[in-house]
């Protein structure tokens, strides 16, 4: 009997022993990974300082990881590298100069944003870097010291990012304060802060170090943000996270873009994703596009772009549609297909609107006809230069075929909306009006349901 109370007593003590020791490593997992159940290690990597003629850009844009690239708007090269990088498929970001208390001007570029910048100067600043980025989901500051410190200017910074419907990442260029976080926080804007100089060291060995700090860090709180350069510590970087990234992937860790870990791990849940996806009902107004009878293309466009913004807002999207009205983006007393400029302004209208908005891709909503009557059936075009717009096209119209009895491909496509934006963009053909069974589907609305939640899969595959 004494034997057997010692051993329910060891059996408590060690019992309670074990409870102790979870409880202690349950308090230091983070909430998310609690809710998920394991911890989730998620880390970013953002390449500084794209746009000028530096050592490790062509060394970066090689990498086969989901990087993402800040491009200073101001420089020679800006457009061109952000164009390339995001054609490969990596991220991009505006890397805007901020005045610093001591730095040589010329690394500025043209323009910058300094501690007595009006709200008027700030506006016209981050609109036109984004003219020149339209690509950029986010925007982080380029050395900065000074203006950032201020929090009057960082407000201001913020309540344009907001409209603009972009992210702020801190590279946090400073030891000192920064406001900041606080700002980010009371306005609700989508936010992040650097956690890691990879590359403060040009030495292969000490950015090695630098990586694994980034990695345990990413393993104690579920994700980490690491940041690097191209210049002169480029080439090197770039041959290290080579060699190196491979194998943290197979340790478990996941590589994302910086804009997946702000809205999934750091601002938000994973539904709501941030992303903008612009929608184009083609036509409209006295434009009313191909018909049958009294069914009219521009009708169905619009129908149909109502049902795909719906279905995006449920998945967590945000919509942004060229028209939600039967209208034109442009003067009806002007408006002529014999007088091709003004078509062309309607379409320049919409371009506009959706690159300004911020989209990520854009679908524009049509309907076919054909002389010879059986062709039927949606069928989504891409741009032949975008390898990116033929992703999204070869997405949507996987999905397209699991809801339709024909098994359509992806084409690419010579429309003007398609070459002229510099956003991603797919046209999506609903069916042929000129063929009776694509007629009698076109005026049911479960079928039109199911064609924008075919698209909505095919967006959510590609982002």
């Amino acid at each position: 009997m004494k034997v057997l109370v010692i051993r329910k007593k060891v059996c408590s003590i060690i019992g309670l022993g074990i409870l102790f020791c979870f409880g202690v490593w349950l308090s230091q997992i983070s909430p998310l990974q609690k809710v998920m159940g394991h911890p989730q290690k998620q880390v970013a990597i953002v390449i500084d300082d794209f746009g000028g003629q530096f050592p490790g850009i062509g060394e970066m844009m090689a990498l086969p990881h989901p990087l993402t690239f800040a491009v200073m708007p101001f420089q020679e090269f800006s457009r061109q590298q952000a164009e390339e990088a995001y054609a490969k498929g990596f991220e991009i970001i505006v890397h805007m100069p901020f005045e610093a208390f001591a730095a040589d001007r010329r690394w500025y570029g043209r323009q910058y944003i300094s501690s007595a910048s009006t709200l008027g100067e700030i506006r016209r600043i981050i609109e036109e870097s984004f003219q020149i980025l339209p690509m950029a989901v986010g925007l982080s500051n380029h050395m900065g010291s000074k203006a950032t410190a201020e929090p009057k200017i960082m407000k201001e910074v913020f309540k344009e990012l907001q409209r603009v419907n972009r992210f702020y990442f801190d590279s946090r260029t400073t030891p000192a304060a920064s406001p900041a976080t606080t700002i980010a926080r009371n306005l609700n804007l989508p936010f992040a802060k650097r956690d890691i100089f990879l590359d403060n060291i040009n030495s292969t060995s000490h950015m090695r170090k630098q990586l694994k700090k980034l990695m345990d860090l990413a393993t104690v709180q579920g994700f980490a943000v690491g940041i690097g350069h191209v210049g002169p510590t480029g080439k090197t970087l770039a041959e290290v996270l080579r060699q190196e990234l491979p194998k943290y992937e197979k340790e478990g860790f996941q590589l994302v873009p910086l804009s997946k870990l702000i809205y999934t791990r750091v601002h938000g849940s994973q539904a709501d994703s941030g992303i903008v996806i612009g929608i184009d009902p083609g036509h409209g107004g006295i434009d009313a596009g191909t018909r049958w009878g009294n069914l009219l293309e521009k009708d169905l466009n619009l129908k149909f772009s109502r049902k795909l913004a719906a279905a995006l807002d449920e998945r967590g999207y945000q919509v942004m549609m060229t028209r939600d009205e039967d209208r034109l983006l442009t003067s009806y007393a002007h408006f002529s297909y014999k007088n091709c400029p003004y078509k062309l302004d309607d379409f320049r209208c919409r371009i506009q609107k959706l690159e300004t908005a911020g989209a990520r891709a854009i679908v524009s909503v049509h309907v076919n006809w054909n002389r010879l009557s059986f062709h039927r059936g949606p069928v989504v075009y891409f741009s032949a230069g975008s390898p990116v717009s033929q992703k999204i096209a070869e997405h949507i119209q996987g999905r397209l075929n699991q809801v339709q009895p024909f098994r359509k491909i992806p084409r690419a496509g010579d429309f003007y909306f398609l070459k002229h934006t510099r956003v991603p963009t797919v046209l999506l053909e609903l069916g042929f009006l000129s063929n009776a069974a694509d007629r009698r589907l076109l005026r049911d609305e479960t079928y039109l349901e199911k064609l924008a939640s075919a698209v909505v899969n095919g967006l959510t595959d590609t982002f």
